[in-house]
């Protein structure tokens, strides 16, 4: 993550409407000095802009395929002493999903 003071380093996009510039011999009495006039157009990100950029940037960090995950979730439920159940589903408005179901600690009632 950025810390607060690299913006210090970059100059705001509307700093240049404030610049003026003069190349005049001392004794030249027409001398002009010209200053920006037409202020540009500039993208300033918003904080929002800034914070979703940076969460883009942690989650492409850590991208992993799915039976990577899923691999590690196998070795996690046998950690637990436990059993992983896959499946798919389809409900009858069509929406089709994969579920995954882990069971642990699982105990019977011998009555």
């Amino acid at each position: 993550m950025p810390n607060e003071n690299q913006n210090l380093n970059t100059t705001d996009c509307q700093d240049q409407y404030f610049e003026c510039t003069s190349e005049c011999d001392p004794n030249d009495t027409k001398c002009t000095t010209e200053c920006v006039t037409n202020l540009k157009e500039c993208d300033v990100p918003t904080q929002e802009d800034i914070h979703t950029k940076q969460k883009e940037q942690y989650y492409e960090s850590y991208k992993v395929d799915k039976e990577s995950i899923i691999s590690e979730m196998l070795v996690l439920t046998s950690l637990l002493d436990g059993k992983m159940e896959r499946m798919e589903t389809l409900n009858s408005q069509g929406k089709s999903s994969k579920v995954i179901r882990i069971e642990y600690d699982i105990k019977y009632n011998n009555t």
